[in-house]
């Protein structure tokens, strides 16, 4: 099995948790991945995920945060979260590789019993190395933006068990459709949870777009496909940030060129609503809640 790692940031942990608090530990709001230049994968859980909680409140981050729980990872041209402790790798021939951290929500990595499924690493698709960027929003749907611009929806209907094109019933028969157009003008692209997409454009907007047809491939071709006030702009200023991530309940991390990990929360996550909408964004958005993340050259969550 391919061996991944989980890294929330440098952060000076000790500051922040108390050993003591184990025994209390519960499930992260937020669960953070980060794979390190060596190719470990590191874990992370933000348990003051919902109300922006850092470094200032012992207990903000679970106990076990910064443990490496997989190696092996920079092998992968593109790495993202697919949920329920799915994640999927491209490698630089394409391939598309499946993983399942069964213990993504206790920190359980290949160290431990039941860590990861027995089947991680297998192969489930191939010639994926021809998407800019690729991106999932849960339930093993998955986008893929090509070269010119197209948006390319597919459900990897076997997401939870690891079955791919070689299973019968690995893969939704509409895979590959074309969803949208235009993608390519994004600097960055991530989505969160319910057909939710951000992108970022070269002067910083932040544009949301939902994909009412998540679950079955409807574009913008059909009725119903995408939310109307898709495009619209939600926030400005965010060219700033790198490794963009969304996990649920509109919680958004990234990191600033100088290490730090920056919190937001767009409580209108599901309408659209944004800065200039009242109620669009937690009065919160943009506080630190760790430092040293620039260290990564990889992050996403759960």
């Amino acid at each position: 099995m391919k061996r991944i790692l989980i890294t929330l940031t440098a952060l000076t942990l000790a500051a922040v948790l108390s050993p003591s608090s184990h025994a209390q530990e519960k499930v992260p709001a937020s669960i953070l991945y980060g794979i390190l230049p060596n190719g470990e994968l590191k874990w992370y859980g933000h348990n003051a995920a919902l109300s922006g909680g850092g470094l200032e409140r012992a207990g903000s981050w679970a106990v076990n945060s910064m443990k490496t729980i997989g190696i092996g990872w920079s092998e992968f041209k593109q790495v993202f979260s697919g949920g329920d402790g799915v994640v999927y790798g491209v490698l630089p021939s394409g391939e598309l590789k499946w993983y399942r951290n069964t213990g993504y929500a206790t920190a359980r990595g290949y160290n431990d019993a039941g860590g990861w499924d027995p089947r991680s690493g297998k192969t489930i698709g191939i010639g994926w190395n021809s998407f800019k960027q690729i991106f999932s929003t849960g339930k093993g749907v998955i986008y893929g933006v090509q070269p010119n611009g197209e948006l390319k929806w597919y459900r990897n209907t076997g997401y939870l068990t690891g079955a791919g094109y070689n299973d019968a019933g690995g893969w939704d028969s509409r895979s590959g459709k074309t969803i949208g157009i235009g993608w390519s003008e994004f600097e960055q692209i991530f989505s969160s949870v319910k057909g939710i997409i951000y992108g970022v454009e070269a002067n910083g907007d932040l544009k949301w777009y939902r994909n009412t047809g998540y679950m079955t491939g409807a574009g913008y071709n059909d009725a119903g496909g995408w939310d109307p006030r898709s495009g619209k702009t939600v926030g400005i200023g965010w060219g700033e940030l790198e490794h963009l991530t969304a996990t649920s309940n509109g919680v958004i991390y990234g990191v600033g060129a100088n290490g730090d990990l920056k919190w937001y929360r767009n409580t209108g996550y599901l309408t659209g609503a944004g800065y200039n909408d009242a109620g669009g964004w937690d009065a919160k958005s943009g506080k630190t809640v760790g430092v040293g993340w620039n260290s990564f050259q990889d992050l996403f969550g759960f």
